[in-house]
C-alpha cells in the first residue's frame, strides 16, 4: 500500500476504529477457542454472568445486536451449559436467560484471557494512554451511559 493511501487512511477516524476493532475482535477469538466461545459470546457470557437474568431483547439492547441474531448466540452459550433459559419471574409469559455455575467460572477465565489479548493489541500505548482510550471508547460507544472512568 502506498504511503499516501496510509496517510488517508489514518486520517478516517471510523476506519481507525474498525481496523483496531477488527484486531481486538481477531486476538480475542484465538484467546477463546479453547472455550468454545467467540468474542461476541464471550460479551454476551459477561452480560448474564453480572446480571440475575435479562431477556434476549435486553441482550440485544446491550450489545447493539439484531434480536434475530441473539437467538443463535443463546442458542450456543445454552449448548455449552454456560446459560439456562428460565420463566420470567415477573412475568411467566417470558424467559430470562441467566448464567450457570459453570457459565459465571467460565466467563472468569474468558475475561482472564481476554485481558492477556488485548495486552496484545494495546502494547504500544503507555498504562495512562490505555485508561485514557478506554474512557474516550466508553464514550463514544455508550454515550449516555457512560461507565464510571476506570482508575489506573
Amino acid at each position: 500500500m502506498s504511503e499516501s493511501v496510509t496517510e488517508a487512511l489514518g486520517q478516517n477516524t471510523g476506519f481507525l476504529l474498525s481496523v483496531s476493532s477488527a484486531r481486538a475482535v481477531s486476538a480475542a477469538n484465538r484467546a477463546l477457542a479453547e472455550l468454545g466461545l467467540k468474542a461476541r459470546s464471550y460479551t454476551a457470557l459477561t452480560l448474564l454472568a453480572h446480571s440475575d437474568g435479562i431477556s434476549q431483547r435486553e441482550i440485544a439492547h446491550a450489545l447493539q445486536m439484531d434480536p434475530s441474531q441473539i437467538v443463535a448466540l443463546v442458542d450456543s452459550l445454552e449448548r455449552l451449559d454456560l446459560v439456562q433459559r428460565r420463566p420470567d419471574p415477573n412475568d411467566r409469559r417470558l424467559r430470562s436467560v441467566v448464567a450457570t455455575a459453570k457459565g459465571k467460572r467460565v466467563q472468569q477465565e474468558a475475561a482472564r484471557r481476554v485481558a492477556v489479548a488485548e495486552d496484545t493489541v494495546l502494547a504500544n500505548l503507555s498504562a495512562a494512554e490505555r485508561v485514557q482510550l478506554h474512557d474516550l471508547l466508553n464514550r463514544v460507544a455508550l454515550g449516555e451511559r457512560v461507565a464510571e472512568p476506570v482508575v489506573g
